[in-house]
């Protein structure tokens, strides 16, 4: 399962084509609809949490930690 911060959760809703209104909307309601999930969900390639801070997820890492392994310093 990834831990996604909620700018890395709304950089890849951007991507996919949601429009900004639609993510302040979730955040409101505080609920994100089904069917962005499951299309977030394939574009992860895996299931995915929302979260507060990266460090605190235990379950898996977070798209920036995964990227981390790829970037040659």
């Amino acid at each position: 399962m990834l831990c996604l911060s909620r700018s890395e959760f709304e950089n890849a809703a951007l991507a996919l084509g949601f429009k900004p209104a639609t993510l302040r909307q979730w955040k409101h309601r505080r609920k994100v609809p089904s069917e962005a999930k499951w299309r977030m969900t394939i574009f992860f390639d895996a299931p995915f949490e929302i979260i507060v801070k990266p460090q605190g997820c235990g379950f898996g890492s977070s798209l920036a930690q995964q990227a981390a392994k790829y970037i040659v310093r």
